[in-house]
């Protein structure tokens, strides 16, 4: 049993996932690149600290499968120095059919845990929630607060007259949750373990704002997960 849901998903150019997926790499400047790896670091040490049931951090073993030695050997995002015990294994026949695979640690948020513990320690240290709609910048600029973080997604586009912007529309299928499930997989589409559920997806697609599933990449992802799984049951 699974359902739809449309939403943003990784870049599977390559197969895997990459900061393309948040930003154009023709686009910006060494730079902002490496203000990203450091902003990859920040963040990584932040949820090390988070660890636990409290907040829906863990940490979670992770496959690349690739079909030949560059895609499992290129750099990961934000720096191979965030990713313990890193190793690559070249024996198909345990390792879910694929002739390489990389093989390390990460770190898996469970987004409906996390967001309600943010928003709890957010009121306990006196935060309110105000909703307001912003139409241009001109009225953010009318705020008292001297520091603003701007998580509008899709909506900075109308807000700061960001024509570049546009979205990326991902679908991802949802299945029951299954606790057996103790490890993530990235191939032409991507699975991760929740308590909610276990998410596949794959699909990436450009300036497209259709919000509602469609039945064509259902299939696609459906079918695409049960060839890996084919090769892991082999």
């Amino acid at each position: 049993m699974s359902s739809s849901v449309s939403g943003a998903t990784p870049d599977q150019r390559g197969g895997f996932w990459s900061p393309t997926s948040v930003y154009d790499q023709g686009a910006v400047t060494p730079q902002f690149r490496e203000q990203f790896r450091q902003a990859c670091h920040i963040s990584n040490r932040a949820f090390q600290l988070l660890a636990g049931p409290e907040y829906g951090v863990r940490w979670i073993e992770t496959y690349e499968f690739g079909r030949d030695e560059q895609s499992v050997t290129r750099e990961l995002p934000g720096g191979n120095d965030l990713y313990p015990a890193p190793d690559v294994h070249r024996d198909p026949k345990h390792y879910f059919g694929f002739p390489y695979v990389r093989h390390y640690s990460t770190m898996l948020i469970e987004p409906q845990t996390y967001l309600n513990a943010l928003l709890r320690d957010f009121y306990i240290a006196g935060g309110k929630v105000v909703v307001k709609e912003f139409r241009d910048r001109r009225e953010l600029m009318r705020l008292p607060e001297r520091v603003i973080f701007n998580c509008t997604g899709l909506g900075a586009r109308a807000l700061f007259d960001d024509k570049k912007l546009g979205p990326v529309r991902g679908q991802l299928e949802i299945l029951l949750p299954q606790p057996e499930v103790d490890y993530c997989y990235l191939s032409s589409g991507y699975m991760f373990p929740r308590h909610d559920g276990i998410v596949l997806g794959g699909t990436f697609d450009h300036d497209d704002w259709s919000l509602e599933p469609r039945s064509d990449q259902r299939d696609w992802i459906l079918s695409t997960h049960k060839e890996v799984m084919k090769g892991l049951k082999s």
